[in-house]
């Protein structure tokens, strides 16, 4: 009996057992389900982030003699740029504290965006450039940008440090477009935390140019700042361009040359700031307004337009233009009887007729376009000339009843066109 109890006593607790067992492992499946299927929160860098980064400035971090910053004898104060800042290492012995430039965002760098810049030039800032990563900076005399040819991409990393592909780094400066770099390993951007919005950040990244008489000349980057969120890209700033109706290579439509439509796209924030427009073509003034009729010579030209302005500064853009001729004169042979005045197509072969060749050349940009012909069988004939048909000897010379003139005309830049006309002979 008591045998019995255990074993039934034995059976219930293994059966409670064995159901709790099995509660336990449902349990953990749709736990490990719910947890497969819930999204995993993504830290660091992503596209549309921003890399924004404050203006580095010149400190004094040591003293060269007895005391420590700020120093009492102000010529051994040991200076250098603190904060953001690139450097061209132009004596090949590391970067020295005199060749870093301060730079400060204007949108910063946008992961995911390629961002260029236009607008440097030659002297300092005026206002007229067209900035996207930095606000302009002075280097050796001429205003420049930083750009980025392609858009910035996260290779790797995680938690506070990212790796950035800068391949399309650059910058436009002294008035040249594209000042390319060669990227050495990737740039290296370390946070507080994950790179997250909102975290101080800092990084750095090393380059040598490969263009713009820069060649091989080393460069560093070092950016410190605060890690934005997305941003939307900013309208192009003041400065001005051209448009030009028709394109940069147009054909010959007047005498000489062709008018050409040039219109100024001003971008300023307040219209009413606008002083004056003025053109010119080479450097000699072709106009003035928002939109010029500029008649441009054959061959290759520059059109300039100059905007002044109340407060914003002086724009200032050019094209290069090119007018060609690739167009052959018109040309028409045709045969006047010398009797009536008229143009005939054939004439009697009773007697003798005079008739008179007459070429009919003109061109649209040459005004004096070449032309020669050839009567068969008679002689070289030009434009006004007079042919004495007599159908006997035309027969005796080529066994036919016609004469047949051939034609050419050429203008000044080679084009040429061919045609020819057949004066019949009939007998009524």
């Amino acid at each position: 009996m008591a045998m019995y109890l255990l074993t039934t006593d034995c059976k219930n607790h293994t059966q409670a057992i064995t159901r709790d067992f099995r509660k336990k492992i449902i349990a953990t499946a749709i736990t490990l389900a719910i947890g497969a299927a819930a999204p995993i929160a993504s830290a660091g860098l992503s596209s549309g982030d921003t890399l924004q980064f404050s203006l580095g400035t010149k400190q004094t971090i040591a003293c060269s003699y007895g005391t420590t910053p700020p120093c009492e004898i102000p010529p051994f104060s040991v200076t250098d740029i603190v904060g953001s800042y690139f450097a061209f290492d132009t004596n090949a012995n590391g970067i020295d504290p005199n060749e870093k430039t301060p730079v400060e965002s204007f949108r910063g760098i946008v992961i995911g965006e390629s961002q260029l810049a236009s607008g440097s030039h030659v002297g300092p800032v005026d206002g007229s450039e067209d900035p996207d990563v930095d606000r302009p900076w002075v280097f050796f005399g001429g205003t420049g940008m930083h750009q980025t040819t392609a858009p910035v991409t996260v290779l790797s990393g995680s938690g506070n440090t990212q790796n950035l592909d800068l391949n399309g780094w650059g910058i436009t400066w002294n008035g040249i477009d594209s000042v390319p770099m060669v990227q050495l390993g990737d740039a290296i951007v370390s946070c507080d935390a994950s790179c997250n919005t909102g975290e101080n950040y800092v990084l750095d990244a090393a380059f040598h140019t490969s263009g713009a008489g820069f060649t091989t000349v080393p460069y560093s980057l070092h950016l410190e700042g605060v890690v934005g969120g997305p941003t939307e890209p900013l309208p192009p700033t003041k400065g001005v361009s051209i448009q030009l109706t028709g394109g940069s290579t147009q054909e010959c439509s007047a005498t000489g040359g062709s008018s050409i439509e040039a219109t100024a796209n001003i971008r300023t924030a307040d219209t009413n700031d606008i002083a004056s427009i003025n053109w010119s073509l080479d450097s000699n003034s072709a106009g003035s307004g928002t939109t010029a009729d500029v008649f441009t010579p054959l061959g290759d030209h520059t059109i300039s337009v100059f905007v002044d302005t109340l407060a914003s500064g002086t724009f200032q853009s050019s094209e290069q233009v090119t007018v060609r001729d690739r167009t052959p004169p018109d040309l028409n042979v045709t045969f006047i009887d010398q009797q009536s005045g008229q143009e005939v197509t054939e004439v009697s072969g009773h007697g003798t007729q005079f008739v008179t060749v007459s070429y009919d050349v003109s061109d649209i940009c040459d005004p004096e376009p070449t032309v020669s012909g050839v009567a068969i069988p008679v002689h070289a004939v030009d434009d006004g000339d007079t042919l004495k048909i007599s159908k006997k000897k035309i027969e005796t010379t080529l066994g036919t009843s016609a004469v047949n003139v051939s034609a050419d005309a050429a203008d000044a830049s080679g084009n040429q066109m061919h045609r020819g006309a057949t004066l019949l002979i009939v007998d009524n």
